[in-house]
């Protein structure tokens, strides 16, 4: 094993002197590049076609260059070249393209296949520059910058260009080779981040920094972690840097100090046009490193970087966070945008959106609210308007059935903690890479459990209130987790069956439209299992028999209520997350304090559902006889 290292680091060596000569590198700048060559970490994919995971890596250039699919245009589009080599790029202005196979704003699984082809047996590279600036004659960076072929982010391109940068108190790579960095930056989308070099963040390999790869966008990262960024310096949207990860240690061949001095295979840094098909912004390729101005100001650029980046905390909260909620609607929106091409298009979507809400909001009766008795035909306006002043008339008991949700997430905590901290099951998820389904299914089964428990629990107490007011009873706090206490056995059963039949039918594909129906027909069966003290399975039936004829109303007003108790706190700290500068882990506790206020309200508005319900169902039944 040794000798194999020592062998390995005799051909980095020898490579990066190979390159030294042909670029024409100063004394000592081959030594210097092989010697601090990154470590690249990217995310892997859970299967083929993984957008989660990153699909590409590091290469040199040449798996975009000698290939017949992609092209060579000039500023008209037409093409030059097919399969152009470097020497076919040398001198071309900034209004030239290259034009990968298939369409960027609909990448599909396209440009991976293509990558895998065109990248097989090519190393993890590095393109190493010494790099100085006129304002900062005794100091001098070491970039590495690192080529992508594919941009999976927000706004997909082809191409992809970032670096980092090692800044030494020296005039000279001679004299770098004798002395230790002070810091390093890293690129991130429109700005980028800096690390004193014993700074606890920078992880390094002996003298190699290790750089963590945003998966998708390849910004450049110091940790494993889920960052925040709310604007183009930071990026918009969520880098993902989590593992599990595949570090690659690479290649470092060493450019020029300008693309004017560039020959042979490097003839192509002197290419100011674009390393993909042109396109509006943002979803426009990049030009190569010799077109940016860090390249040829890297101290001023090194002196604009932030200190830190935002670490979204990982720690297990309440019900949906604002920093998830806005990583999700960042990049489904982003995607949808993409896929949508028209700007026109997207506007005349959100406005029909709008018209449809208001339209909704418009045709149903708010008035007049009738909060008891519960058992009475509603329209869906009444229904929202009457939970919410039921809330109102007594806060205090249905604050104290929303805090169920604080001790159940301390023993979902433990419970996660304890099941994936066993070495059997943490192997299992460790090795379920290539299978999503396990490991999807895996979280979802450890992580997902305690919060459906809680979230069934406090809708049936919030009913239970209800029902004990409808008959005359006063309810306080004792008095409303009394009577939870009662049926929660009931409720219990409700949710084991649904949590039972429901994902298997799922599993068989072929019973996802009957596993759909099934949740609209039980809609209130744990209603029914508190107000009416019916057994689980009895709870079922009656729910299917009170919805029966009434299923797009129940689900369509089911789902609107839920959708409300669950955006709440995530709209809310998406706001604080834009307005003020509160810490991450404080906007998150703020989305789930109001998330456990919020869910008490989705309980009551779902008992008042039960109830119209059973008013139509009663109604119909009399008609008959």
């Amino acid at each position: 094993m040794a000798c194999a290292a020592v062998v390995a680091g005799f051909a980095v060596l020898a490579g990066a002197g190979s390159a030294a000569a042909q670029a024409g590198g100063e004394p000592g700048a081959a030594e210097l590049a092989a010697r601090y060559a990154p470590v690249v970490v990217t995310r892997d994919q859970q299967g083929a076609c993984d957008r989660g995971g990153e699909a590409y890596r590091p290469t040199g250039v040449e798996v975009a260059l000698g290939k017949p699919e992609i092209v060579l245009r000039d500023g008209d589009g037409e093409i030059v070249a097919r399969g152009p080599r470097a020497a076919d790029l040398a001198g071309l202005g900034p209004e030239t393209s290259l034009d990968f196979p298939g369409d960027p704003r609909r990448a599909g699984c396209g440009y991976e296949q293509d990558f895998i082809r065109f990248a097989a047996g090519e190393p993890d590279v590095a393109y190493a520059h010494i790099a100085r600036d006129a304002t900062a004659p005794d100091r001098l960076a070491l970039q590495y910058w690192f080529f992508w072929y594919f941009d999976d982010y927000v706004n997909t391109h082809e191409g992809d260009w970032e670096f980092i940068q090692i800044v030494f108190p020296a005039a000279t790579a001679q004299e770098a080779l004798e002395t230790t960095p002070v810091e390093v930056g890293y690129s991130q989308h429109s700005g980028g981040e800096r690390a004193a070099w014993d700074d606890d963040k920078l992880e390094r390999r002996g003298d190699r920094p290790v750089v963590y790869a945003g998966a998708g966008s390849h910004a450049n990262f110091f940790t494993s972690d889920l960052y925040l960024g709310r604007s183009a310096d930071e990026g918009f949207g969520c880098d993902d840097t989590t593992g599990p990860s595949t570090f690659r240690p690479t290649e470092a061949r060493l450019l020029p100090a300008s693309g004017s001095e560039a020959r042979g295979d490097l003839a192509w840094l002197s290419f100011e046009g674009r390393w993909g098909e042109l396109q509006p912004a943002p979803y426009d390729a990049p030009a190569g490193p010799a077109t940016k101005e860090a390249w040829r100001a890297p101290i001023a650029w090194q002196d604009t970087l932030r200190d830190r980046s935002f670490a979204i905390p990982s720690s297990r909260t309440l019900g949906p966070t604002a920093t998830d909620a806005f990583c999700s609607v960042v990049q489904t929106g982003g995607r949808v945008y993409t896929a949508v091409t028209s700007p026109f298009v997207l506007l005349v979507l959100v406005a029909g959106l709008i018209s449809v809400g208001g339209v909704a909001a418009r045709s149903t009766r708010w008035s007049p609210p009738v909060p008891l008795p519960l058992r009475r035909r509603r329209a869906s306006g009444q229904i929202l308007r009457d939970a919410g002043r039921f809330y109102r008339a007594h806060r205090p008991v249905m604050i104290a059935l929303g805090a169920l949700f604080i001790p159940a997430a301390i023993v979902e905590t433990v419970l996660h903690e304890l099941v994936l901290g066993l070495g059997p099951v943490r192997a299992l998820i460790d090795t379920a890479t290539e299978d999503s389904l396990v490991s999807a299914a895996a979280t979802l089964i450890v992580g997902g459990t305690g919060h459906l428990i809680a979230s069934a629990v406090v809708l049936a107490g919030a009913a239970g209130v209800a029902g004990m007011l409808e008959s005359g009873r006063p309810v306080g706090v004792r008095d409303a987790f009394g009577r939870l206490g009662e049926r929660l056995w009931a409720v219990l059963g409700v949710l084991g069956w649904a949590m039972l039949v429901i994902p298997l039918l799922v599993l068989t594909i072929v019973g996802i439209p009957y596993a759909v129906h099934l949740i609209g027909r039980w809609a209130v069966a744990n209603q029914v299992a508190v107000l009416e003290g019916a057994p689980a399975r009895e709870a079922l039936r009656r729910s299917s028999e009170l919805t029966r004829g009434r299923w797009w109303r129940t689900v369509r007003l089911a789902a609107v209520v839920n959708t409300l108790g669950a955006v709440s706190g995530p709209a809310l700290g998406i706001a604080l997350l834009f307005t003020t500068d509160l810490p991450l882990i404080a906007v998150n506790a703020v989305s789930s304090v109001v998330f456990v206020v919020a869910m008490p309200f989705v309980g009551l508005a779902m008992a008042y559902l039960y109830g119209d319900l059973v008013a139509a169902h009663d109604a119909e039944a009399q008609a008959e006889r």
